[in-house]
C-alpha cells in the first residue's frame, strides 16, 4: 500500500555528509511502498512527527563511511539550514570556504524568475501559433 505523509524530522548522524548536520530539523514528505528493513544503527533520520501525529521512528540509511545517504523524505534540500549543512561539509572537504550566498528567493520567486527566463528565450508567438493549430 502506498503511504504520503508530511513528516518534520531531525538529522541524526554526526559523520560522513551529515557531519555537520547533527542535530538540525527539516521538513519534508515521506512517500514510499511497502516496508524496509536494516540496520537500524544506520538510520540517519528521526521522524518525530508524521501527518501532523507524533512519532519517534528512524528513517533511511546511512554508508558506514557517511559518503552515501538513502532516505524515504522528499523535499530534503529544501530545508536551508540542512542543505547549508551539506555544503560547508562539501566544501570543506574539498580546502574551500563556503561564501554567504546572494539574497534567497521563496521557491514562488524562483518559479517566477525561471518562467520569466524562459519566456524571454523562447519565441512564445511562434509556440502560441503552433499549439493554436492542433
Amino acid at each position: 500500500m502506498k503511504s504520503t505523509h508530511q513528516v518534520k524530522a531531525r538529522a541524526l548522524a554526526g559523520f560522513g555528509l551529515l557531519a555537520k548536520a547533527k542535530g538540525v530539523t527539516i521538513s519534508g514528505y515521506e512517500i514510499h511502498m511497502g516496508h524496509t528493513e536494516g540496520n537500524s544503527a544506520t538510520r540517519p533520520f528521526l521522524i518525530e512527527q508524521r501527518s501532523q501525529e507524533s512519532c519517534s521512528d528512524g528513517d533511511g540509511s546511512l554508508s558506514a563511511d557517511g559518503n552515501v545517504v538513502g532516505t524515504y523524505i522528499h523535499g530534503l534540500f529544501h530545508n536551508d539550514a540542512f542543505r547549508r549543512a551539506i555544503l560547508h561539509e562539501l566544501a570543506e572537504r574539498k580546502g574551500k570556504t563556503l561564501v554567504a550566498s546572494p539574497a534567497i528567493f521563496s521557491a514562488d520567486e524562483q518559479y517566477d524568475r525561471l518562467a520569466a527566463h524562459v519566456r524571454a528565450n523562447l519565441n512564445m508567438d511562434l509556440i502560441h501559433r503552433i499549439l493554436d493549430q492542433h
